[in-house]
């Protein structure tokens, strides 16, 4: 059978010494829940191809729960596998909480959906994080409440170039709290 629930289940009562037999099983299953289930509570030796068959499922909840609780997991893999999700707040958690997480890659990823929002929490979450390219994606939003929080915020953020994007607005309410609120901003643009 290639349901990964019988699998799992099936493996679960065994001896532990033929669990490791499954694993081309529950891999071949496609389902993320069981893969991460069988990894998590059944104490297998070797989870590289749990991690290469997780990876791909675009399941990220349980890319991210994998990456979190399964020792020597390939976390270039499951970042590569929270990427294709296309799920902003599981690229987001991710990027917060899996340790040995690829952050130019996460990075990217957060800044190709174009979301002023999390591009935001992004940049002030991960302190490592590429502040230029941040900066250049909030500015693409021409979110202007993100654009000023970022500037507030952000402390290594470009301030010039953040003063002329929230001119672009044209959002007065904001051009105005930016130019009283944001420490270095030119207010004589």
């Amino acid at each position: 059978t290639k349901d990964g629930k019988y699998i799992y289940e099936f493996a679960a009562y065994i001896k532990k010494d033929d669990r490791n037999k499954f694993i081309d099983a529950i891999a071949t299953s496609k389902n993320a829940q069981y893969i991460y289930e069988f990894a998590n509570n059944l104490n297998v030796a070797d989870v590289s191809k749990l991690t290469d068959a997780i990876a791909v499922t675009k399941n990220a909840k349980y890319i991210y729960k994998f990456a979190c609780d399964i020792k020597g997991a390939n976390k270039d893999k499951l970042t590569d596998g929270i990427i294709a999700t296309k799920r902003n707040e599981y690229i987001f958690k991710f990027a917060c909480e899996v340790e040995g997480a690829n952050e130019s890659k996460l990075t990217d990823a957060i800044i190709s959906t174009k979301d002023a929002e999390y591009i935001y929490n992004f940049a002030r979450k991960i302190t490592r994080a590429d502040v230029g390219k941040l900066t250049n994606a909030i500015m693409a939003t021409k979110d202007a409440k993100y654009i000023y929080k970022y500037a507030c915020d952000i402390k290594r953020a470009d301030k010039d170039k953040l003063t002329d994007a929230i001119i672009k607005t044209k959002n007065s309410d904001y051009i105005y709290n930016f130019a009283k609120n944001v420490q270095g901003a030119n207010i004589d643009k």
